[in-house]
């Protein structure tokens, strides 16, 4: 009697703990912390977007946090269009040069209009030259490789801006990041990269695969899996963490190179630009792991480079660049403000005018900014 009882109990606290957390957390915040581990990464951002499909299809979206954009057989998403903000020709004009931005959502520019961009500041600096936007929300390294190999050469650039921002590292091993998306690893040769898990269906075909490959969720499981998973006693015995971060070095490595060939053989230079979020500023100063990693790669590439955090802390203290480049919302820092946006672009601007490729008028009057 008395086990019976023992076990009736810990059966309705087990009850009592699963209805709870499903009161109180979100379907992500039970996968989160894991995004070092990709396949149980992907499974929670696919979990939630079968979750929140009701919602996100009476917002017209493609998925949590991609509203106004279109699923892509190759890409997975990408603004219509391609270019943000304009319909250019193939072709540039006589005359005129020529510079695409690839990146995610700061390059693209959320949370400002068309015009705040740095992308449209930056063409404002320099005369004669055409600044297209190719960023897109949400997008991982590799989905920015693919994107510039499939559309931006086609504009035939002169200087192509890679602006990559710190979690654009641990998405590119994901399957499913918002939406379904290319999954990138090294090749079995370990030579070059291979991409799997294409061509991406549409949003509704997406759904009803998801709803029948998934199994009921225990959210009480997740969430302790979670926690065992992210406390310091496992990443103590574990070596995942430190043989994640050097296999991801090495595919970003070959993504990178990849990147500045594909550039350099259309005729363009690339410049590989570090995009920080506020949190970067917090003093005393940090350096994230992805940041050093990306500081690390960018250093091998033989090509112009720009790491923003010291970029903009050359010109500014790190209380203005939280206060006022940022976009707040409550006690929640976003993407660059209008005022970020302009600060990005002169250093940039300075930077592009060290270029043989792209030379900024004198009547601009930037002095080089080193890298």
């Amino acid at each position: 009697m008395l086990w019976t009882a023992a076990i009736a109990s810990l059966a309705l606290a087990m009850v009592a703990v699963e209805f709870y957390l499903r009161a109180t957390r979100s379907v992500q915040s039970l996968f989160g912390d894991l995004q070092e581990y990709p396949e149980i990464a992907s499974e929670g951002w696919a979990r939630a977007f079968v979750h929140e499909y009701e919602e996100i299809v009476g917002r017209g979206a493609l998925a949590h946090g991609l509203t106004g954009d279109r699923s892509d057989p190759l890409l997975g998403w990408d603004t219509p269009g391609y270019v943000r903000g304009r319909t250019p020709a193939e072709s540039k004009p006589h005359g005129t040069r020529r510079i695409v931005a690839i990146g995610d959502s700061f390059t693209f520019g959320d949370q400002v209009e068309t015009d705040e961009t740095f992308s449209a500041r930056l063409e404002e600096m320099l005369p004669g030259t055409e600044v297209l936007n190719l960023g897109v929300r949400a997008y991982c390294v590799g989905q920015m490789l693919l994107k510039l190999s499939a559309i931006g050469t086609r504009y035939d650039p002169d200087v192509v801006i890679f602006a990559v921002y710190g979690p654009d590292y641990l998405r590119t091993s994901l399957g499913f990041y918002r939406f379904a998306k290319p999954r990138f690893e090294i090749g079995p040769d370990r030579k070059d990269v291979a991409v799997r898990d294409t061509p991406i269906a549409s949003r509704e075909e997406t759904y009803e695969r998801l709803r029948a490959e998934q199994w009921p969720l225990s959210w009480t499981f997740a969430f302790f899996r979670q926690e065992l998973m992210r406390s310091r006693m496992w990443r103590s015995w574990s070596t995942h963490h430190r043989v994640y971060r050097e296999e991801s070095d090495a595919l970003h490595e070959m993504l990178l190179r990849e990147a500045r060939d594909v550039a350099r053989r259309s005729g363009a230079e690339i410049l590989f630009v570090y995009v920080p979020d506020a949190s970067e500023f917090e003093t005393p100063l940090r350096v994230s792991s992805d940041r050093a990693s990306f500081r690390r790669l960018f250093a091998g590439m033989g090509a112009p480079r720009v790491d923003l955090v010291p970029a903009l802390l050359a010109r500014h203290s790190p209380e203005e660049i939280r206060r006022r480049f940022y976009v707040w919302t409550g006690d929640q820092a976003g993407h660059f403000s209008r005022e970020g946006n302009a600060a990005v672009a002169r250093i940039l601007a300075n930077r592009i005018s060290g270029l043989p490729e792209l030379r900024p008028s004198p009547a601009v009057g930037l002095q080089t900014f080193a890298p």
